[in-house]
């Protein structure tokens, strides 16, 4: 369990198909001393075990349904990813519950700067629009976020200084794809009332 609190990124040195999975590396830019192989470690809002540590450079296997169903398989050598490790039973949850299962993959519509930070507009699967609520939360890219605005099938989450500069969504641009968790709460009401009245 995440809390979409990112404190650390890190850049993709290769990501590589091997006989039945993917392999990711990524070099982090924070302190992985205590890090232990099997370890829950959310890379991009993915939850993924870690199946080792080679000269400070973490190494993850991937299924070939989680490359397919997120933007895994848009990354190349030097991409920036978001690292958050998982939450401990004595931490604050500052952001929300984030489980490190990827609903879907967006694609970025808009970007409008302004002096404040950023209005991020983001284009996901009209499916998905019931898990979606005003002022409730959502993560992109493992970011904990607020749904500020939906429209048909965009949302717009706003971005403060801090998580442009802190996290990877500061360097998107149009057209880029990013990882879509939704609010897990959301999820479980709107499936429970969907078969209850079905």
């Amino acid at each position: 369990m995440f809390t979409g609190i990112i404190k650390s990124r890190g850049k993709v040195k290769t990501l590589k198909k091997l006989s039945e999975v993917y392999e990711l590396a990524v070099i982090p830019d924070c302190d992985i001393s205590g890090l232990e192989r099997g370890e829950s470690i959310a890379v991009d809002g993915v939850c993924l075990s870690l199946k080792k540590i080679e000269k400070g450079v973490l190494y993850f296997d991937i299924m070939s349904t989680t490359y397919n169903n997120t933007r895994f398989k848009y990354l190349r050598p030097n991409s920036i990813v978001n690292i958050e490790f998982p939450l401990k039973s004595d931490d604050f949850i500052s952001g929300h519950l984030v489980t490190g299962h990827v609903d879907c993959v967006g694609e970025i519509y808009r970007i409008k700067k302004d002096r404040a930070g950023y209005n991020l507009y983001v284009k996901f699967h009209p499916s998905y629009r019931r898990y979606i609520v005003e002022k409730g939360s959502v993560a992109i890219n493992g970011v904990s976020l607020t749904v500020q605005e939906i429209k048909n099938n965009i949302l717009r989450v706003d971005l403060i200084p801090i998580t442009i500069e802190d996290t990877n969504l500061g360097t998107l641009k149009v057209r880029d794809k990013v990882n879509l968790e939704f609010d897990y709460i959301v999820k479980i009401v709107s499936n429970f009332l969907k078969n209850t009245l079905d």
